[in-house]
């Protein structure tokens, strides 16, 4: 199928009759660009294994090959100091780093963090991808991405940008503790195609922050057999003004698709858990067109609020059962749209965002204002347990949006919009932390930090903007 196109803060391979020349980690050391090594393809060429390679501040245009087997870091000095663009002029791929692991047996370790990655597709090259990782079939990859951000500076219509495509990487699952090798937090990603992840294995995505994707997750099964995918963990971050308006959807924000026959595969269950939905058009969506035994994902203590279409939908035409019960449907009613519980027979009649048939939804956490004098009690407990968890996202994000205030007011910038969201934004987080303090109204201050992230948001897109 087409690929669909803003956290602050080891290698010598060298390929020897087509071996891995290895090189001791004695010799690890930290190489600068521009001033140890002009362009940060140099830098990667002459590295050695547990490396650091730091990316002083300015602007850096390059597409850079990654060699398998590496051990490296690749670390900007902050996301609001260097800009890594995506060159303009590549036949068929624009990318900031490419690393092909196909047929590679052996251990790759890679780090990437504190940049921003600026990616766009043009008339002749509509795949703008910030970072390419793929085909860790044949040996372990353990990846980190973190505190960057991802942006779009162009697009053709009707086409868009990835922040990452990383496919078919499946060879490492989890470890005895429990940590996939795959760990994706604290970025925020501005593009629309947001993350690729097809036919991988144990992702773990969390702490970030999802804006204007149409599919800011897309986790497509459908091209291997005789393999095991799945087994994700999904959990605290921010998905929100995901469109559904490009050709070719529905894109949900999180969008699970399976397709092909599935042949002697296993897919393990994924788990999604205290995120945040806010203002997407569809926020989770499962097609499902083949005929398989679908995984149990659980779709849990998530809050889904003003959902154009759904919150949660299952299409398809071998559609199972999706368990998605005791999440927050924006109010504590429960959803709507008229769809019924295919356990309990409850009907979808709620004022808060819809599910459609095939959703487990029934029971559910309350949340929103109540319309009447008395709140239900019963949920208080699982309530507050979520409001806390909302409440910690917006203090995060109002730590954020303070740094990038300091940063523009320096700048003599004017940030006079910015200031009254987070004036706002702190108002309200101070009322939710008042409310959930000893519980004592825990629908209430789940509400109020909602609101406050989504003002935090709104401020910080405004600041990135004017820094950028």
């Amino acid at each position: 199928m087409a690929i669909k196109g803003m956290f602050k803060y080891s290698v010598l391979v060298g390929l020897l009759f087509g071996s891995v020349l290895y090189i001791p980690a004695a010799q690890a050391g930290t190489l600068y660009v521009p001033t140890d090594y002009s362009t940060i393809q140099d830098a990667v060429d002459h590295a050695h294994q547990g490396d650091i390679i730091v990316l002083l501040p300015g602007t850096y245009t390059e597409s850079v090959t990654i060699p398998a087997g590496v051990d490296l870091v690749i670390q900007g000095s902050g996301r609001d100091t260097v800009t890594w663009s995506a060159p303009a002029d590549h036949s068929s791929r624009m990318s900031c780093i490419d690393l092909d692991l196909s047929g590679y047996t052996g251990t790759t370790r890679l780090e990437i963090c504190g940049c921003t990655f600026s990616v766009k597709d043009t008339l002749t090259n509509t795949n703008g991808i910030a970072i390419l990782v793929n085909k860790a079939r044949d040996g372990p990859l353990f990846l980190k991405i973190h505190d960057n951000t991802f942006i779009e500076s162009a697009t053709v219509p009707d086409e868009t940008a990835n922040s990452m495509l990383l496919c078919h990487n499946r060879y490492a699952g989890r470890s005895p503790s429990g940590e996939g090798p795959v760990k994706i937090y604290h970025n925020y990603d501005y593009t629309t195609g947001g993350i690729v992840m097809s036919n991988a294995r144990s992702f773990d995505i969390y702490k970030n922050m999802f804006s204007g994707g149409s599919d800011a997750l897309y986790i497509g099964y459908g091209c291997p057999t005789n393999t095991t995918i799945g087994d994700h963990h999904i959990h605290h971050n921010v998905f929100m003004n995901a469109s559904n308006g490009y050709p070719g959807g529905p894109w949900p924000s999180i969008f699970f698709s399976y397709y092909g026959s599935g042949t002697g595969m296993t897919f393990l269950p994924s788990t999604i858990e205290y995120n945040t939905f806010k203002n997407n058009d569809l926020a989770i969506g499962y097609s499902m067109e083949s005929d398989i035994s679908y995984p149990a994902d659980v779709i849990q203590k998530n809050s889904f609020c003003s959902s154009t279409e759904y919150g949660v939908k299952v299409f398809g035409t071998f559609t199972t059962h999706i368990d998605a019960r005791y999440n927050c449907w924006c109010h504590w009613t429960g959803p709507g749209g008229g769809a019924v519980d295919p356990i309990t027979g409850m009907v979808a009649s709620g004022l808060g965002d819809h599910v459609s048939a095939h959703v487990l939804f029934d029971p559910w956490l309350p949340c929103g204002l109540t319309h009447s004098p008395e709140s239900p009690s019963r949920y208080a407990e699982q309530l507050c347990s979520l409001g806390n968890y909302n409440i910690t996202t917006a203090t995060d994000l109002a730590g954020t949006a303070q740094d990038l205030l300091e940063q523009a007011q320096s700048m003599d910038m004017d940030t006079k919009k910015a200031e009254e969201l987070i004036a706002r934004a702190l108002e309200l987080l101070e009322k939710a932390q008042s409310f959930c303090e000893n519980s004592q109204n825990c629908i209430a201050g789940n509400t109020l930090a909602l609101e406050a992230q989504a003002l935090l948001q709104q401020a910080i897109a405004i600041l990135e903007s004017l820094l950028n």
